[in-house]
């Protein structure tokens, strides 16, 4: 198995069974038992970081799929023949790698809302969940614009928080929604600005 594999799926959810099942219908030999040993070398080796559901239950979190994000983009780059075309996707995986440096001791997670729409991050610090992040190239496109605000209203809603962030690549704006504050900025700015 190559770390293409792997490295292909960042930012993406990603389940053994279904990789199990895609080797298998390409030809290939394996058990799940081996890639799950392969999957949790490359975890072992600091090549990617698997990231859980939010939920208070431990049995959920194991069940679904988890994210994927890669210790560096230019790793991404280098491995994956397509990843080049998907810059969104990459700046997600940069935006997780920022969370995780600054903030080894904190929880990060994935959030689906009960709509099923997915907020990137959730980061939880003492317990308690400290912010909620979406990550988008760009939101100059009305649809993309309003699906990224949905998930993060539906969560900040559910657990009563009153600001989320949209992080884009230069892009930048307030918008209120009631009570609560979406926060658009630019990456460069949001790093820079992180504790």
């Amino acid at each position: 198995m190559s770390p293409e594999l792997s490295l292909g799926n960042v930012s993406n959810l990603f389940s053994v069974n279904k990789m199990y099942n895609d080797l298998k219908s390409q030809g290939y030999k394996v058990s799940k038992d081996g890639i799950f040993n392969y999957l949790s070398y490359l975890e072992d080796a600091y090549c990617f970081f698997p990231v859980s559901i939010y939920s208070d239950s431990i049995r959920v979190r194991q069940v679904n799929p988890r994210k994927i994000y890669s210790v560096d983009h230019g790793l991404v780059t280098a491995c994956v023949w397509n990843a080049k075309e998907n810059t969104g996707r990459l700046l997600e995986n940069l935006i997780y790698v920022q969370l995780r440096r600054v903030s080894p001791w904190r929880g990060i997670y994935y959030y689906v809302t009960k709509n099923g729409n997915e907020v990137d991050f959730v980061v939880l610090e003492k317990g308690k969940i400290k912010s909620m992040i979406q990550v988008a190239e760009t939101i100059a496109d009305r649809d993309t614009m309003k699906r990224e605000i949905k998930a993060l209203h539906e969560a900040m809603e559910a657990h009563d928080i009153k600001s989320g962030t949209i992080i884009t690549r230069e892009e930048e704006n307030e918008i209120k929604i009631g009570k609560r504050v979406v926060n658009v900025v630019p990456a460069w700015k949001w790093m820079l600005v992180q504790p």
